[in-house]
C-alpha cells in the first residue's frame, strides 16, 4: 500500500473501533481524518468514512443500549 492508503487504513480501523466502543466524538474525528484520505470517484456522492460520520451524528443524540452489537439497523428506504 501507499503511504497516504496505509494512513488511511488505520485511521478508519481506529474510527471503527472507537464506533464499536460508542466513542462517538472520537470516532467521528477518526473518520474526518480518514474522509481526507479517501478518493474521490466520479459519479460516487459517498464513502464509508462520510457514512459513519453520519451515524456518529445521529448516536451522540439518541445513542444505542450499553449491549449494542454495532449493527446499522435501516428505518427507511
Amino acid at each position: 500500500l501507499s503511504k497516504e492508503k496505509s494512513q488511511l487504513v488505520q485511521a478508519f480501523n481506529e474510527a471503527l473501533d472507537l464506533y464499536h466502543d460508542q466513542e462517538w466524538t472520537k470516532a467521528k474525528k477518526r473518520f474526518v481524518e480518514a474522509n481526507e484520505l479517501e478518493e474521490e470517484f466520479p459519479h460516487r456522492p459517498t464513502n464509508p468514512s462520510t457514512v459513519y460520520i453520519d451515524r456518529c451524528d445521529h448516536f451522540k443524540l439518541e445513542p444505542p443500549d450499553k449491549d449494542w452489537d454495532g449493527v446499522w439497523t435501516m428505518t427507511t428506504k
